[in-house]
């Protein structure tokens, strides 16, 4: 059984973030949903990578906690990088105590999957919610934290990423895992490598590159994320204000900030919803018809 300290999450949350970061173009190389924008990877890498820059103070976890999720809030992209995000912030609002026991390491992991779910306002299934549950739900209710716990949670987890494929029609018709669902599977594998020593050989994948001619982006061909700072509505709320705008709602709040994040085909209304929602910063427009970079 282990005991951890702040500074060992920070340590593994590193290695989680390195592993994301250096397999960007694999998960780009087969990202077909929930648009085929081939930067799945690239949002997940991003929005991690101030996690390998974080300073920890182990008397000081809150301090910690508040700046990395900013800084982590800050630099997410995409409809994966909210969740990941959401992820980290379920995850590490649950590991204020300066020693963390199995209990509250097990707690903290569905936490962690618990906020990402309620951030997506249309959850489906063969995405990466299904590893982060899959993850979670192996440790049982005998909460024991040891090398055979994480083992087999890596197991499940690793067998929830393939068991994506059959899940949604656009993974199986190209034959792919969903590249979420592989983002975070890489994630956790090398945030657990500290206990397990083990990293996830992706050799056995369908990595090879995806035929985008074959792929649509469906109605709404615009993303649009921004941050609303000083909310004067909270977040379930904007999930309602901006559901008839479009699809592939994401939302995450962060120490009194919200991201939001949409698709949609009418950038002018999300634009000037969110003008009247509270202070906006760092909205971007894009056009994903014209930035499919496949690896």
């Amino acid at each position: 059984m282990f005991v951890f300290k702040i500074t060992d999450i920070a340590d593994m949350l590193a290695e989680g973030a390195d592993e994301v970061i250096s397999n960007r173009d694999n998960i780009n190389s087969i990202n077909v949903f929930p648009v085929p924008d081939a930067d799945t990877g690239s949002n997940m890498a991003s929005t991690l990578l101030p996690i390998k820059n974080a300073k920890v103070d182990s008397q000081r976890p809150q301090i910690f906690i508040e700046q990395t999720l900013q800084q982590v809030l800050k630099a997410s992209r995409g409809n994966s990088g909210i969740m990941i995000t959401s992820y980290l912030s379920g995850l590490l609002n649950s590991l204020t105590d300066e020693q963390i026991g199995s209990e509250l390491l097990i707690k903290s992991f569905k936490n962690g999957a618990d906020s990402a779910k309620s951030a997506v306002e249309a959850p489906k299934k063969g995405t990466m919610l299904d590893v982060m549950y899959a993850f979670y739900k192996s440790f049982d209710a005998n909460l024991d934290i040891s090398q055979n716990a994480f083992d087999k949670a890596l197991t499940r987890t690793k067998e929830a990423l393939i068991a994506t494929e059959s899940q949604m029609k656009v993974l199986s018709d190209h034959k792919v895992v969903d590249a979420g669902a592989l983002g975070f599977t890489l994630f956790i594998y090398g945030f657990s490598k500290k206990i397990t020593r083990e990293r996830l050989d992706i050799s056995f994948l369908n990595l090879k590159k995806v035929n985008e001619e074959k792929l649509e982006f469906g109605k709404f061909p615009y993303e649009v994320v921004f941050i609303v700072e000083e909310p004067m509505f909270s977040a379930p709320d904007l999930k309602s204000m901006f559901h008839a705008m479009g699809n592939s709602i994401d939302i995450v709040e962060v120490a009194g900030s919200i991201k939001v994040h949409i698709h949609t085909d009418n950038t002018d209304v999300v634009r000037e919803t969110a003008e009247l929602v509270g202070n906006i910063v760092d909205l971007k427009i894009t056009d994903m018809r014209n930035t499919v970079v496949h690896a």
